[in-house]
């Protein structure tokens, strides 16, 4: 063979040296890489495992039926405590009780505290005094207050559980809190059904407050963290879809469970595998351990989530830190009432958060009296609120609404079908069902937007107070909301004569918020100034020479220099054949 054909030995080794010196600097070129072009942003990873894979399903089917059992123990009361009970005349010898047939009505109270309150006693009784806390405890006449003041306690424990939960979250895990929170429920749930005294049941209802505060406020930003951006807003309204599932499933069993202590035992028996998932199969969110610097336990995750989604972990994605804010780039609490653009949509939205709570509660206990059957009442009134989330959802989306136009367009619905409530309160019962439901699909809809709306209007760093503050509003209108019942006394449209208030109000003034829809989240304060909006680099919009995160092979990698900055990229150089 000639030597031309041939490779001498030195040749040979000298090839060998060449391979082994490209070798060694693709491994510095991706050592390199994964240096200087770290993946911080989560969404990045889940666009390549997934965004809304088998994985993040069954993680959200098991907070979805998690919200079954919260909305039962949160309006559970509507059954166990309501203001009229039933009860019979035993004596009619006298013309001041004279029927012996059962009655339950805010009228027939009216007429059992005047015989009790009057100069003669008279046999009467309750008939089913085990049915009700109201009838076990004697909450009647001079004591009926107290039915709507369970209310308000359990609403004031739900804004305590909220700055506890929320804090706990924050720094123990979402995973540990959501545990923590499930179980202060069950246990809270059991003692509340074991009560003998009015104090002891009002001290347990408001245990269960914080602890289903808690509870829905962990499952929910859990689910939102590992589902990926394109699925979030979705998902994170259809969640309330499994609210008013169940209110429809509470009206079921308290129908077929009437007594309370039974019932509500029922209720934590359905809460029990929401309890068992989470400690057996439930996994921290990687969101919070990246913000903890655990990368090890956040790649853990997203790794497991690749798995449960059956797709490849991406070998070159690398989770780094997340950039700190600048400290001139943050926004203290203080701005939210000292800028001018940010005060008029904090205002705005305290008042929008205000109104969703007062009306969706305040319909809610009120509902169940409208027709005289509490059973139907309700379920219609839980019905109402699926086509409401639904037709929020979509008319976000849709550009002749948008947002506010959507928003605004639920407000004036609520408060329009409240102040037809005013002067059909005497009508047929149908069209009062009819009214009641439209009110109840206005409000369900504008609270399914005001969760979503602050993300959009506040810059990232005043954002979590923005929505804070929105909350602590929520709250109070939940506080307030069981005492518009006592005002039935002064006649049965007296409630809704307060509740279109408020939702005026609300519509009015959400006209004023800009339109968000298809705009980036704005990062700074400069982002909400008139004229003086940043550069967008959420959507991916980035200079030409920033890489954030690529998948290479070993054949596909070749060196590239950042100029500007100095610093070594690799490019994806295309295959030549």
């Amino acid at each position: 063979m000639a030597l031309s054909e041939r490779q001498s030995p030195s040749r040979v080794q000298g090839m060998t040296s060449s391979k082994n010196d490209v070798g060694a600097t693709v491994e510095a070129a991706a050592n390199t890489l994964a240096a200087s072009t770290g993946v911080t942003d989560i969404d990045d990873i889940l666009d390549r495992i997934g965004q809304f894979g088998s994985y993040q399903q069954k993680e959200y089917a098991s907070i979805f039926y998690t919200w079954l059992s919260l909305a039962a123990a949160t309006l559970s009361l509507v059954f166990v405590s309501p203001t009229a009970v039933p009860w019979r005349c035993l004596d009619t010898s006298d013309m001041e009780c004279t029927s012996e047939e059962i009655q339950t009505s805010t009228d027939s109270m009216n007429n059992l505290c005047s015989i009790i309150g009057g100069n003669r006693t008279y046999a009467w009784e309750f008939t089913k005094p085990e049915d009700t806390v109201t009838a076990e405890f004697g909450l009647i006449c001079a004591e009926s207050w107290k039915t709507s003041f369970l209310g308000s306690i359990f609403f004031l424990g739900f804004a305590f559980g909220a700055a506890l939960f929320g804090d706990l979250s924050d720094r123990i895990g979402r995973r540990k809190s959501y545990i923590l929170a499930l179980s202060s429920m069950a246990v809270s749930m059991t003692l509340s059904a074991m009560a003998t005294s009015y104090g002891s049941f009002a001290a347990a209802r408001f245990i269960v407050g914080a602890s289903s505060s808690g509870v829905g406020l962990v499952s929910f930003v859990m689910s939102s963290e590992i589902i990926g951006k394109h699925y979030r807003t979705k998902t994170s309204m259809l969640i309330q879809v499994a609210f008013a599932c169940g209110e429809v499933a509470l009206a079921g069993i308290a129908y077929r469970v009437p007594e309370w202590r039974s019932q509500t035992f029922l209720l934590v028996a359905l809460l029990t595998p929401s309890l068992v998932y989470a400690i057996w199969w439930q996994r921290e969110s990687p969101r919070w351990q990246q913000s903890k610097n655990d990368l090890k336990g956040a790649t853990a995750t997203l790794r497991a989530i690749a798995r449960g989604n059956r797709r490849a972990y991406p070998l070159h994605l690398l989770l780094v830190d997340p950039p700190k804010v600048a400290a001139a780039e943050a926004v203290s609490i203080k701005s939210l009432f000292t800028h001018p653009v940010l005060r008029q949509r904090q205002l705005i939205m305290m008042t929008g958060w205000f109104t969703c709570s007062f009306l969706y509660y305040g319909l809610s206990f009120a509902s169940s009296s409208l027709t005289g059957n509490p059973y139907t009442d309700f379920t219609w009134s839980a019905i109402a609120e699926i086509p409401g989330v639904i037709l929020a959802m979509y008319g976000m989306e849709w550009e002749r609404t948008g947002r506010r136009g959507t928003l605004v367009s639920a407000f004036w619905l609520a408060g329009g079908a409240c102040l037809a409530l005013v002067f059909c309160v005497t009508s047929s019962p149908a069209v009062r069902t009819v009214l009641a439901f439209g009110g109840k699909l206005g409000i369900s809809g504008a609270f399914a937007i005001v969760y979503v709306y602050p993300v959009e209007l506040f810059p990232t760093s005043a954002r979590s107070g923005a929505i804070g503050l929105s909350s602590m509003c929520s709250r109070m209108g939940g506080i307030l909301a069981p005492q518009m019942i006592l005002l039935q006394q002064f006649g049965k449209a007296a409630p809704f004569v307060v509740f279109c208030v408020p939702a005026v109000v609300s519509a009015l003034a959400s006209r004023l918020l800009p339109e968000t829809r298809g705009q980036p989240l704005p990062q700074t304060l400069a982002d909400v100034t008139p004229g003086a909006r940043t550069p967008d680099v959420s959507s991916g919009s980035l200079p030409h020479h920033v890489t954030i995160c690529k998948e290479y092979t070993d054949a596909e990698v070749s060196w590239g220099h950042n100029k500007e900055h100095g610093i070594p990229l690799l490019e994806q150089n295309p295959r030549q054949e």
